[in-house]
């Protein structure tokens, strides 16, 4: 049969990135194949979380609007993958191997100095939903990312 094409599944921060025209994950979605980009349901939830939070309604609107275009991207006509995708069985079970494991996950905020925490729970989501879709995790490069042997990953 023909060679299955590559399978990209943003990370929560570069979804952010996108929505708030943020290089360089704006660029690489510009160059990213056709129908090759996924979401996982968990970063939207994690984006929409984060929306919900800003004060100001007109940046509220303007995002929302912003994350439902990025859906509307992602689960266009003609594609491979299913864009936005669920948590279910595999990733689950991938995740419960991946709960308790050191995962170093460096926060950059600009303005701010970095600082490592553990990655988040929704973080190892979206990671196990990667590697259950035998998928390429689009992310700045993190410590935890060599720590993961089947972790695939492309830095935008």
């Amino acid at each position: 049969g023909l060679a299955a094409s590559v399978l990209y599944l943003l990370s929560t921060q570069v979804l952010l990135d996108i929505l708030g025209k943020q290089s360089p994950g704006t660029q690489w979605m510009t160059t990213a194949p056709a129908g090759s980009v996924e979401i996982s349901v968990v970063s939207i939830g994690q984006a929409q979380r984060y929306i919900g939070k800003l004060s100001s309604a007109s940046e509220r609107e303007k995002l929302m609007r912003a994350l439902r275009r990025i859906e509307a991207t992602v689960t266009g006509k003609n594609r491979e993958h299913e864009g936005v995708v669920p948590f279910e069985g595999e990733a689950a079970r991938i995740w419960a191997e991946l709960a308790d494991a050191d995962l170093p996950y460096i926060v950059r905020n600009s303005g701010h100095p970095e600082r490592e925490v553990p990655l988040g729970a929704t973080g190892r989501m979206v990671v196990a939903t990667a590697l259950a879709r035998s998928g390429t995790l689009v992310e700045a490069p993190q410590p935890y990312h060599e720590k993961i042997a089947r972790l695939l990953v492309e830095h935008p």
